[in-house]
């Protein structure tokens, strides 16, 4: 007969385990509490000034710190304090709203009136501006998503046309007109 780890000889381990809803309960209750203290999630304030600018969803001619020439997604910061997008969420199907929860990185922070180019090339490995997902040529809509307690917030989003080889989906002018395709990106 082999004794239990942490319980006196003759004794029924049974009588000192917790049932299965107290152990169901006290887990519930560390993840919901790590889950709130990590991401304030029911205190946060709503992000505002963000807008999508520009997308590019073709062999673009920019390229990305690795010398790639990938499919990317221009946000501008039109607000006067700098924001940051660490746990905005990303997405370009708006039934998985938290398809991808931006992480912690000052290179996601964004200037009063500065942009952001995150790069859909699926590779988020290569650090944390880069996106699991790429953009579908054939166009799509993609949205910047803010949750807060059971509130989902859409603070920018965008539906772009098919594109073609080397253009973008652009404001014209940059910031502040109606989008266009164009063979110049902003």
């Amino acid at each position: 007969c082999t004794k239990a780890s942490g319980y006196r000889s003759g004794s029924n381990p049974r009588q000192y385990a917790p049932s299965k809803s107290a152990q169901m309960a006290w887990w519930s209750e560390r993840i919901v509490r790590s889950l709130l203290l990590k991401s304030n999630f029911f205190n946060a304030t709503p992000v505002t000034g963000l807008l999508i600018n520009e997308v590019s969803a073709s062999s673009s001619r920019a390229v990305d710190d690795f010398n790639e020439h990938e499919d990317w997604i221009e946000i501008y910061n039109s607000s006067g304090s700098q924001v940051a997008l660490a746990g905005l969420y990303i997405t370009d199907d708006i039934r998985q709203k938290a398809k991808y929860r931006l992480p912690d990185s000052d290179l996601l922070k964004i200037s009063p009136g500065g942009y952001k180019v995150l790069w859909a090339d699926a590779s988020p490995l290569q650090g944390a501006s880069h996106l699991p997902f790429k953009l579908n040529k054939s166009g799509e809509s993609i949205f910047l998503i803010q949750l807060i307690g059971t509130d989902t917030l859409v603070l920018a989003s965008l539906t772009y046309p098919a594109q073609l080889d080397g253009y973008s989906y652009a404001r014209i002018p940059d910031r502040t007109g109606s989008f266009t395709t164009t063979s110049k990106p902003t």
